[in-house]
């Protein structure tokens, strides 16, 4: 007997359902994929009330004077040394008399 489609995973009894499939409420991972599962006909779950914004009840400090410096000119530097191959020498055969 077939497993009906709107019923979460035995493993997972908490798991939510969303567009792309069954999701673990807590960290939002898809544990078993199943397309499907919400349709335009669906209620989509309202999303979270936005936190209230923080009044500050001191005035900012004034911002500090901008100081501009000029620019250090650095000399540019010096071109890497290539390294050269050591030139291969043929060993000389050793005289015998």
């Amino acid at each position: 007997m077939a497993k009906p489609k709107n019923m979460p995973p035995a493993w997972a009894p908490n798991a939510k359902p969303t567009a792309k499939g069954w999701a673990d409420p807590k960290t939002g991972e898809i544990l078993v994929s199943q397309r499907g599962l919400l349709t335009e006909a669906d209620p989509v779950p309202a999303p979270e009330p936005a936190p209230e914004p923080v009044v500050l009840t001191e005035e900012p400090a004034a911002p500090a004077p901008v100081v501009e410096e000029e620019p250090a000119i650095e000399p540019a530097p010096k071109p890497k040394r290539r390294r050269t191959t050591k030139k291969k020498v043929a060993a000389k055969p050793a005289e015998t008399e």
